[in-house]
């Protein structure tokens, strides 16, 4: 028995595994820890194992913590074998096979989606000039960490044979989660990772793919098949399938557009967007918890609390707002809604409340020069209608 060998007791059966080899689960007797071991499936398998563990090596010198970190190639049986960490299970395991999958928790479904994006992010900032990016992207290759739902993306394999052999437009990955470009080898970038994670986060959303996979007796449909259904890019709706917010649904209906020009433009853009709709969606369960208290001073903490873990969202202060008011403290009121459009910018309908709480405090001419700006800002038509009279009405009272 090599030295190898007795260092590294592998369990079976395998935890997974693809194309170019299958993953262990493994004790280091050397390291006291359990850790994965990537074993390839025969010599030319091999090759791109070695070469997805220079890619590895060059990941680890980034410490980005949403990468799978290498520790060392070693020699198990003659054949060079990848060890690197165990992370945990897959998202596959979370979700379900393809068929019987269920849906998960919008909020669990973001956090997932937008750790994803940090170590997508890392590796395409890393090698974009060499043109490498990861080409299989699904939840068989997010790992979440069972301690603490960290999550890592894995296995490069892909990314590496064909960076070493210089096939820059090959159609190998897994099918569900393939760009148009990918499928038609147009020479496609690291934008096909952003439609693989988009596929993957309507998964999550809907437990199901974009296109169907399955014919109408129930059998896989033929390769070339669903392939055209997926260059066509009309998927169904995510809001239309079931209970996901519209916004949310419209952000993920532009990760899987076919047109890779018309998607977000970077693995930070698209976790921008989701973190921008996140902020809002724990504002509004904040805001609607902090009005169910049944104590003033309570109900005033939470929302203050909003303010203070929101401060860029207008929703906090407008509600803040409408507490003090409805507690007929107008100057509070005020305070409230002028530091709120100090640091929400843009935001009409907060203008609206407080040019309202300018005439409360018998500030009608601030009141109507801040209707006149909200107004320039842009406003919801009903609103619009309703500053419009006011305006009238409070142009003569100056």
């Amino acid at each position: 028995m090599s030295q190898a060998q007795a260092r590294f007791q592998l369990k079976l059966p395998p935890l997974g595994g693809g194309a170019f080899g299958l993953v262990y689960l493994a004790y280091d007797t050397a390291l006291e820890e359990q850790v994965a071991v990537k074993v390839p499936h025969d010599e030319e398998k091999e090759r791109a194992l070695i070469s997805e563990a220079k890619l590895m090596s060059q990941i680890r010198e980034l410490h980005e913590p949403h990468v799978v970190s290498l520790h060392d190639l070693h020699e198990i049986d003659g054949r060079q074998v990848i060890v690197m960490e165990y992370v945990g299970p897959s998202l596959r395991a979370k979700l379900g096979k393809i068929g019987e999958q269920h849906p998960l928790d919008t909020e669990e479904a973001l956090d997932i989606a937008m750790q994803a994006c940090l170590g997508l992010y890392a590796l395409h900032n890393a090698f974009r000039h060499s043109g490498v990016f990861h080409r299989d992207v699904k939840p068989e290759n997010i790992l979440i960490r069972s301690s603490d739902s960290l999550v890592k993306i894995a296995d490069f394999g892909i990314a590496t044979i064909l960076e070493s052999s210089g096939l820059a437009s090959t159609t190998i990955g897994t099918l569900p989660y393939m760009s148009r470009e990918l499928l038609e080898g147009e020479g496609a970038d690291f934008r096909a990772d952003i439609y693989s994670l988009g596929v993957t986060l309507y998964e999550m959303l809907t437990a199901r793919l974009p296109f169907n996979p399955w014919d109408s007796a129930g059998k896989a449909k033929a390769h070339m098949t669903y392939a055209r259904e997926i260059c066509r890019g009309h998927p169904p709706t995510p809001a239309d399938i079931t209970d996901v917010d519209k916004e949310l649904s419209e952000i993920v209906l532009k990760a899987v557009d076919c047109d890779a020009s018309k998607r977000h433009q970077s693995a930070e853009e698209l976790r921008d967007a989701l973190e921008d709709f996140h902020s809002r969606l724990s504002v509004d369960n904040a805001v609607a918890a902090a009005w169910e208290k049944e104590e003033p001073a309570a109900c005033e903490r939470a929302l203050k609390d909003i303010v203070k873990r929101f401060p860029r969202n207008p929703k906090g202060y407008r509600n803040l707002g409408w507490f003090y008011n409805r507690q007929r403290r107008f100057a509070e009121t005020v305070r409230t809604l002028e530091k709120g459009r100090t640091n929400c910018p843009g935001c009409g309908e907060l203008l609206v409340d407080l040019a309202q709480a300018y005439r409360w405090v018998g500030q009608i001419q601030r009141a109507v020069d801040t209707l006149e700006e909200a107004r320039r800002q842009g406003l919801p038509e009903d609103m619009l209608k309703r500053v419009t009279l006011l305006l009238d009405t409070w142009r003569r009272m100056v």
